[in-house]
């Protein structure tokens, strides 16, 4: 039951995507990369902001936790994947 609602779902959303609302191709293509890159962007702050402000990763009390450790690395990484996401994705 699930797998056919997510299949449906999906075949509505290619759909969609796929359809000719009398939109230019280039002006449609500049508009989903706009929006792909917006969400990717949003995302990847409400993750940080989830495990560094809400979990209080960001801050240090004395000294660095292993915790703080695991935040700013996880923050990086995903910040480099993220700019190599988009850089694709604009290419």
């Amino acid at each position: 039951m699930y797998l056919v609602t997510c299949n449906r779902i999906n075949d509505s959303t290619n759909q969609l995507i796929n359809a000719d609302m009398g939109m230019e191709p280039e002006a449609k293509e500049l508009l989903v990369k706009v929006s792909k890159s917006l969400a990717v962007g949003l995302l990847w702050l409400m993750i940080n902001m989830t495990f560094g402000i809400y979990l209080g990763w960001l801050f240090f009390g004395n000294q660095m936790t292993t915790g703080n450790y695991i935040f700013y690395g996880f923050m990086i990484i995903s910040l480099v994947g993220m700019i190599w996401y988009l850089a694709r994705l604009w290419r």
